[in-house]
């Protein structure tokens, strides 16, 4: 598969918490629009340290952390982020990466009811005809 590229907007959800009892103001909510790779293989959010620091997130743990070549490494587990891609939204807890890349793993996009088409590398809804994310329940 070609690598993909979609636009994402990470914003400290601590933050949209604190502006919505209004102890900061809307327009102070620390966030950040960028480009990530989409990673189906990784099996959380991995984002760059600057990016963490951009948005004032605060490290929960560490956590250890094994590539795709079988190292291992322990890294940072981050407060939650609010994550948005094509207006849907989801939250979790990043880990910083030991590199400038960013990483949206594949439950971000099954999460926002997305599919990747792998043509074109264009995220898609998988259900065109609903404009909620739909949750598969077994």
């Amino acid at each position: 598969m070609k690598e993909i590229f979609i636009d994402v907007k990470l914003t400290n959800y601590a933050d949209i918490e604190d502006a919505e009892r209004g102890f900061i103001k809307k327009e102070d909510v620390r966030s950040v629009s960028i480009k990530g790779k989409l990673d189906t293989g990784s099996a959380v959010l991995v984002i760059p340290e600057w990016i963490a620091e951009k948005l004032g997130l605060r490290k929960i743990k560490e956590i250890m952390v094994e590539y795709a070549n079988g190292s291992k490494e322990i890294r940072p587990l981050m407060s939650i982020v609010e994550v948005e891609i094509n207006g849907r939204i989801a939250h979790t807890t990043p880990v910083i990466g030991s590199n400038d890349k960013i990483l949206i793993n594949g439950h971000i996009i099954e999460d926002m009811d997305f599919i990747i088409e792998t043509i074109d590398g264009k995220v898609k809804t998988r259900h065109p005809d609903v404009d909620l994310p739909v949750a598969i329940i077994d």
